[in-house]
């Protein structure tokens, strides 16, 4: 299951963020932000109260902290994985109850 995986990954990252190189903590934002997209389309949630372009969205925020990695703020990076671990675990709760 791909979405074990990647919760696995953004756990070990987050808490070895000060390790990771900007390129890898770059691709796990931008990976979770796909995941997340992925699993609220499964759910046909994506423009319901989450619009994955409208700022205060975790996508887009996930996104955003991508493009700007090299000047991010470590602990924020690592938050923002952990936020997006418990995002992905829930909706993929919803999508397997589906």
């Amino acid at each position: 299951m791909a979405t074990v995986s990647l919760i696995n990954e953004l756990i070990k990252a987050a808490d070895r963020i000060e390790r990771l190189p900007f390129q890898e903590k770059a691709r796990l934002l931008r990976k979770a932000a796909e995941t997340i997209e992925d699993l609220r389309a499964q759910l046909i949630l994506s423009d319901c109260a989450a619009d994955d372009d409208a700022f205060g969205d975790i996508v887009f925020e996930l996104q955003g902290l991508a493009r700007v990695i090299s000047n991010a703020n470590t602990k924020e990076v690592a938050e923002r994985m952990r936020e997006s671990v418990v995002i992905i675990a829930r909706l993929q709760r919803f999508v397997e109850r589906r």
